[in-house]
């Protein structure tokens, strides 16, 4: 059964195809909401599928990618949502495997669930350049949440309309948040089990909400966003990073120059 679209896959079986042939019950399929990457142009949304077990099992496999380094945004624009995929038993939800997208042949219970979330498309542009009457329909069609025009667009909505002067004020706020950091030679090997590192200093970890092995991501102006691997380091300064030399090339800044560092943390897959 493909139960979900990847990669140049794309065919996804019709409800009734499935649960003629076999004993699934397709419960579920909705756009995911707040999936697509923030950005003056948003990314695509991902979906969510259910599929319940009605026989007396069955067994899971999946080959998957983009469940921990999710789909990068560009120009500034932020990463979608990653895939994830979990097993409702027994009124909560479990990971069938520790390797993230990695599945082999996981045993399936009678009346569990399996919960599809496939990943959203990065974003592209500026979001807090998002125009609001965008935003406003995005919140009306459930793409995006009230919460997340707020915190990631800077749109304030009353009664389902813009409040033009309130978003001014939140999106100048928004930007005078954002963290920047002055960018300085990485002492140490820039890459750790093909990870690239940033070393931040324990006070910026802190205000960036991140700790060791955490994920963050450099958004770029001119291309997609660079992501590296947090190293927590109390030497290095408040306002800078530690960074290795393609990085700063790959960021087209110069050593000694500040450059914007988004959290992104870990992804939920990690966790069995």
């Amino acid at each position: 059964m493909r139960n979900f679209a990847e990669g140049d896959i794309s065919s996804l079986q019709p409800v009734e195809a499935l649960e003629l042939i076999a004993p699934l019950r397709v419960e579920r399929i909705a756009l995911r909401n707040d999936s697509s990457g923030i950005g003056q142009w948003r990314g695509g949304l991902g979906i969510e599928r259910e599929v319940r077990v009605l026989g007396p099992g069955a067994r899971l496999s999946v080959l998957s990618d983009k469940n921990v380094t999710a789909p990068y945004g560009v120009r500034n624009g932020g990463r979608g949502a990653s895939n994830r995929f979990t097993v409702r038993r027994d009124g909560r939800e479990i990971f069938p495997s520790v390797l993230p997208g990695k599945v082999t042949n996981f045993a399936l219970h009678a009346d569990d669930v399996l919960v599809i979330r496939t990943a959203g498309g990065g974003g592209y542009g500026d979001p807090l350049a998002r125009a609001p009457d965008s935003v406003v329909k995005d919140v009306a069609f459930g793409y995006v949440s009230g919460e997340a025009a707020f915190r990631d667009y800077g749109v304030v909505l009353r009664e389902a309309a813009v409040d033009m002067s309130a978003t001014v004020a939140n999106r100048d706020a928004l930007r005078a948040q954002q963290v920047r950091l002055r960018l300085q030679h990485l002492d140490g090997d820039e890459y750790q089990d093909s990870c690239r590192i940033v070393a931040i200093g324990t006070d910026t970890a802190r205000r960036l909400g991140v700790g060791d092995a955490d994920m963050v991501e450099f958004p770029s102006a001119d291309g997609p966003s660079l992501l590296a691997w947090v190293r927590t380091d109390a030497s290095i300064e408040a306002d800078a990073c530690g960074l290795g030399p393609s990085g700063i090339e790959m960021l087209g800044v110069a050593t000694g120059e500040f450059a914007e560092v988004r959290a992104v943390g870990v992804s939920p897959e990690r966790v069995s």
